[in-house]
């Protein structure tokens, strides 16, 4: 998790099928950007189906218009 504020947005369940462990892990949408620092630069990833991708600067613009259109101050 990336702050303590976020656990409140992951739900983690443990269960079993097929005679096999499962944790289920549930993650609601964010109401703002989460922003990962590496080396010094922050970087937004963008989660889709079983990837996790990092934007560029123009992609990370655009998808913030569009995910927090409320948030956008032009």
């Amino acid at each position: 998790i990336v702050g303590a504020a976020l656990g409140q947005l992951v739900d983690i369940n443990f269960g079993s099928k097929n005679n096999k462990d499962v944790c289920v892990v549930s993650v609601q949408k964010s109401p703002s950007p989460i922003w990962t620092n590496k080396d010094g630069n922050n970087y937004l990833y963008l989660r889709s189906g079983n990837q996790t991708k990092p934007l560029d600067n123009k992609e990370t613009a655009e998808y913030i218009k569009i995910r927090w259109p409320q948030k956008v101050l032009i």
